[in-house]
């Protein structure tokens, strides 16, 4: 069995891949409907207008040096409904458009083709924001959904993400940077080294915790976009230390932190939610995530406290106790603490740092 094979689960791992206008997520798309690791995915393009994103698609496909491969695949592909615009590649990955509603699309491919794919993408607009989305795959894995949330993908064109960052008539661009669980860094051939620098570092500073991967043409390794268990709470690492760039005056990223004893489990859900739901003017929070040195308050505080993890996307967000086998090592922690990053707009660090203290 290949390495990128996963076991087989009752849930279906749901990837949001995103990113601006041109930014490649079409090459992208190609690459994963050719994947040849054995897995069967079905791609759904949420495109805005009546442009019919399959026949774009295909038509378009033989643009790399895998050009055999692809007239190869489209050679062998089967309509499976051409009313609702489901096409089959000989691989068995499955390609549909949205014509009604994301919902009833999927509620359509999961009724006539759920045992024939391991995994959906789902291709957002350009101009989408993809955190209302995320939340709604994450709380339909609450709710014992046939689908789970597997992360969110968003794809950057390096010669101009700076620019779309830079435009203050549209938060798109820094929307889909702060909600990502992985970010492509693509078109790396058209940019110097000082100008690839410049963008990681203001990308770092809106989302400081997203693994990044440089690549040209869509050429990623898929195991960094698939399956990456973005949410899965026995996964979550941050990936050592996180330094603050104050770098953007709108979304930006800061990282709480405490160190010198336990905090209330319930003080900070207090805290939290206060945060989400009723937020002070001008802050809007889009993702939490962390570890927590954190007790409830039947609890003692002496002895061995069980490490903890926040996440949170949208509106909502959730605190777990991970197992008692769990130590701080594994989670890439020398000690026990409490150290969260917060992704938003009109976050004030230091108004935010003193507001975390006295809280807890």
């Amino acid at each position: 069995m290949d390495a990128m094979q996963v076991e087989k689960d009752k849930k279906v791992p749901v990837t949001i891949l995103t990113g601006h206008l041109g930014a490649g997520k079409t090459t992208l798309l190609r690459r994963i409907l050719r994947n040849k690791l054995g897995l069967r995915i079905a791609v759904i393009e949420n495109e805005f207008g009546n442009e019919i994103g399959i026949e774009r698609l295909l038509a378009n496909v033989s643009v790399t040096d895998d050009a055999d491969d692809d007239q190869a695949a489209m050679n062998e592909v089967v309509t499976l409904n051409s009313e609702d615009l489901f096409i089959e590649l000989s691989n068995g990955c499955v390609c549909c458009s949205v014509k009604d509603s994301l919902v009833n699309t999927l509620e359509t491919l999961l009724e006539k083709n759920r045992n024939r794919f391991d995994h959906i993408v789902i291709e957002t607009t350009g101009l989408a924001d993809p955190g209302p989305l995320a939340g709604v795959f994450w709380l339909d894995d609450e709710l014992e959904s046939d689908l789970k949330l597997d992360g969110v993908v968003t794809v950057v064109d390096l010669a101009n993400i700076e620019a779309r960052l830079n435009d203050t008539k549209a938060n798109e661009a820094k929307l889909q940077v702060a909600y990502a669980d992985r970010i492509i860094l693509n078109k790396r051939e058209l940019v110097s080294d000082q100008a690839f620098q410049s963008a990681v570092a203001r990308l770092r500073s809106i989302n400081p915790f997203a693994p990044m991967e440089a690549t040209s043409y869509g050429k990623v390794d898929l195991q960094f976009c698939l399956n990456i268990c973005a949410y899965d709470s026995s996964r979550l690492k941050l990936r050592g230390e996180l330094f603050e760039v104050d770098h953007d005056p709108t979304v930006k990223s800061v990282v709480l932190r405490r160190e010198d004893r336990p905090i209330s489990v319930k003080k900070l859900r207090d805290w939290i939610g206060l945060m989400l739901w009723e937020p002070p003017d001008g802050l809007e929070i889009f993702r939490v995530k962390g570890v927590l040195w954190g007790v409830d308050d039947e609890e003692a505080v002496s002895g061995d406290v069980p490490v903890r993890i926040i996440q949170g996307v949208h509106k909502i967000f959730d605190i777990e106790r991970l197992a008692d086998t769990v130590k701080w090592a594994d989670v890439d922690e020398a000690k026990p603490i409490t150290k969260i990053v917060v992704i938003g707009r009109g976050i004030r660090p230091s108004v935010l740092k003193k507001q975390f203290q006295e809280a807890l």
